[in-house]
């Protein structure tokens, strides 16, 4: 199993906007929580690329070109490994239906 590197942890992701109300920064922690129980679900290749693509870990976010540099793959092999992970969490049993708006 291949360990990638992760950028570090910004502080202006760890700073709440004073703005924010109680609600809302429940909801995003619980999502926060749900979607880290996701991401251990899924293999390390797949979860390092929703990670990196969505910058889950830090402030930037690689696209598929820099993601599949990284994991020494071509880019259209990053995207469709991007497609792929996106497709499985999709599924009822991640539980992440709840965060989607349905408009």
């Amino acid at each position: 199993m291949r360990v990638y590197y992760l950028p570090p942890k910004t502080i202006e992701r760890n700073v709440a906007d004073p703005g924010e109300g109680p609600d809302l920064l429940a909801h995003r922690s619980f999502l926060r929580v749900t979607i880290k129980k996701a991401l251990q679900v899924l293999s390390a290749r797949r979860a390092s690329t929703l990670i990196w693509a969505f910058g889950l870990e830090g402030s930037y976010s690689y696209s598929c070109e820099e993601i599949g540099r990284i994991q020494k793959v071509s880019r259209e092999y990053a995207r469709a490994v991007f497609a792929c992970s996106l497709r499985l969490l999709s599924y009822p049993r991640f539980g992440l239906q709840c965060f989607v708006d349905e408009d």
